[in-house]
């Protein structure tokens, strides 16, 4: 191979080493990031982030923030979950409207699908990654 090929080469393989790289990081990222909101969603989770950011300074000030959290945490929560069933009576419908025009094995794979919407918090998280979940698409 000439020095015109190995060039060529090595920077190939650079591009396809950043590449894959970059992938993996965008992918840890975002696992993180989903981790977080997480650890939010669940019961005390607001306040648990709260407390990080604000670092009181005792105890009477952690508790006092955590009184003033406790309604808007449950208030989030309610709303979470009734946009979580809006937007389940949102795909059924969408379902009905597809039904004539897919094939019994297309509608059979976005019904599947369908059935993954879980709403949010314990008992319901969506698989993901060290869930169960898949790790990508298929």
């Amino acid at each position: 191979m000439n020095s015109q090929g190995k060039i060529i080469a090595v920077l190939t393989a650079t591009l396809l080493l950043g590449g894959v790289l970059g992938a993996l990081l965008v992918g840890t990222v975002r696992g993180e990031r989903e981790q977080k909101r997480e650890r939010i969603r669940e019961e005390g989770g607001l306040a648990r982030h709260i407390e990080r950011v604000v670092e009181p300074t005792d105890e009477e000030q952690r508790e006092a923030i955590r009184e003033v959290i406790a309604p808007w945490e449950m208030r989030n929560r309610r709303l979470l979950r009734r946009t979580h069933m809006a937007m389940k009576r949102g795909f059924d419908s969408m379902l009905v409207e597809l039904a004539p025009i897919l094939s019994d094995e297309q509608l059979e794979r976005l019904r599947r699908e369908g059935r993954r919407i879980r709403p949010p918090g314990p008992g319901g998280r969506r698989p993901g990654p060290g869930r169960g979940g898949r790790k990508g698409p298929p």
